[in-house]
């Protein structure tokens, strides 16, 4: 079974440096695309045909529902350090908990139109 999430390793140089998480290595499939979602309620309501994602909130908190053959599950991100992976032909819904959430997408796939199931 392919893993759901994944916790980051945290770095700590320096107290005045901040803290940093190191991505390296963590993803299991190769990047081809990044983007960001923020200032939003409601999102996804789809499926990939053939897109891998993860997901990493960088603030605030989210809800993903993800289901598949049946099966509906629901993760809640709400610190950098998780990144949950929802793989292709699973339909997710993605709700903001928190104002000025911050989340960022790694795809498997440059952006395709036509690979895209709506409810």
């Amino acid at each position: 079974m392919k893993k759901r999430t994944i916790k980051i390793p945290l770095y700590k140089t320096d107290s005045n440096k901040g803290l940093t998480y190191v991505l390296e290595d963590k993803i299991p499939f190769k990047i081809k695309r990044v983007f960001i979602k923020y200032k939003f309620k409601n999102i996804g309501n789809h499926t990939n045909k053939i897109t891998n994602m993860g997901l990493l909130c960088l603030s605030g908190s989210i809800e993903v529902f993800i289901k598949k053959k049946g099966i509906k599950k629901k993760y809640i991100l709400d610190d950098p350090s998780k990144l949950l992976f929802i793989y292709n032909n699973e339909w997710r819904r993605i709700v903001s908990l928190k104002k000025n959430t911050v989340v960022v997408f790694f795809a498997s796939e440059k952006y395709l139109k036509n690979e895209y199931i709506y409810d």
